[in-house]
């Protein structure tokens, strides 16, 4: 009997070995929570300039954006490693990088890194429905021919949750879709009929546009709009919030018969302080879902998991700011030069970095 059991126990010995190294490897992936709130940064920028997401392969997602989205690369190289440190990496991860953005924008690139990494990564909305909350969950961007971005989409491997919708409110009128593609980034297409859109959106042959603003999918809006007035002092410009839609086809690819049931509040949050004229980009929209429970993805939406892990605000030298210490590292963040990064993360997990000019600038008279 012992002859028999002896292999046996071994074997559960190393089942529970492997499980404990696995939930090892998944906790090293999720991240610490956020347990305070400090004080609001100064002269925090008004809006988000970049968005970083981490890929499995940075050529290859940056032909699909300088092909699909007509954007071009403004730089590209080895990531700085006082960058990958201030995303919570540790300083003997290497990376590469490449920076895409619609040409002549200053505003609205997505810096595609692809670490050199003996941890574990994952996706970190993996197989994420709309109502699974945490981290950013993607970015719009504008179109004018809705159907023939939808198809180029498509062509490129994207898929998306649902065919294009015609949404209708009583102060705007866009035809949506949202894609996901490679890495779990995810991309929402908008073509706009109501109001009509500004002369900055140059938009032709069914390319898309530079981010209008990034959204994500929180569990509390109010805890989330604490943070970033805190943080950033930043505010909400418009909000949204009643049903999800009328039953049958909707943007989520949800049952037809649940859409009805469902409550969306949506708020866009900035620091401009004419949002009136400034419209929503560079703003983030905060969505909660009322009516439908999904999970917890807080805790994985961040380095060196793959997506859209972190947003950037690139900031004017504060002329209040410390000195540089002697021996500190500043690292060299292409294009823009030496950057103090200040970073931080909100209870809904969505990763916030202030990028500044560390030499302190006389105000002006």
């Amino acid at each position: 009997m012992r002859g028999v059991l002896r292999p046996v126990l071994t074997l559960l010995g190393l089942m529970v070995l492997v499980a404990v190294v696995g939930l090892a490897e998944l906790r090293a992936n999720e991240a610490e929570p956020i347990s305070a709130l400090p004080s609001t940064i100064a002269k925090a920028p008004e809006r988000w300039d970049e968005a970083v997401a981490i890929v499995r392969d940075v050529e290859q997602i940056t032909r699909f954006f300088t092909s699909v989205a007509q954007y071009e690369v403004i730089a590209s190289g080895a990531v700085a490693q006082g960058e990958l440190v201030s995303l919570g990496l540790d300083a003997s991860t290497r990376g590469t990088f490449a920076l895409v953005r619609e040409p002549g924008q200053t505003r609205g690139a997505i810096r595609l890194i692809q670490l050199d990494t003996d941890l574990l990564q994952v996706e970190a909305r993996s197989s994420a429905t709309l109502f699974d909350t945490g981290g950013i969950a993607g970015l719009n961007v504008r179109v004018d021919d809705i159907d023939a971005a939808f198809a180029k989409m498509q062509a490129a491997g994207w898929r998306a949750f649902a065919d294009p919708l015609m949404v209708q409110r009583s102060n705007y009128a866009v035809a949506e879709a949202i894609f996901r593609g490679p890495d779990g980034l995810v991309i929402g297409l908008i073509e706009r009929s109501k109001p009509a859109l500004g002369p900055q959106w140059q938009l032709t042959d069914g390319r898309l546009s530079r981010p209008s603003h990034a959204f994500a999918v929180v569990a509390d809006i109010a805890e989330e709009r604490a943070f970033f007035a805190q943080r950033l002092g930043w505010e909400s410009f418009l909000s949204d919030r009643g049903s999800a839609g009328a039953a049958g086809p909707n943007l989520y690819g949800w049952p037809h018969n649940l859409v009805s049931r469902v409550a969306r509040n949506v708020e866009w949050l900035h620091g401009a302080r004419d949002p009136a004229r400034s419209g929503s980009e560079g703003a983030i929209a905060l969505m909660q879902f009322e009516g439908l429970e999904g999970r917890d993805l807080s805790r994985r939406t961040a380095a060196p998991n793959f997506g859209f892990i972190a947003l950037r605000l690139l900031g004017e030298a504060d002329p209040n700011a410390a000195p540089m210490i002697e021996g500190e590292r500043i690292p060299t963040v292409a294009p823009y030069g030496p950057q103090r990064i200040t970073t931080m993360r909100s209870p809904a997990g969505i990763v916030v970095q202030v990028l500044r000019d560390p030499t302190p600038r006389a105000p002006a008279p």
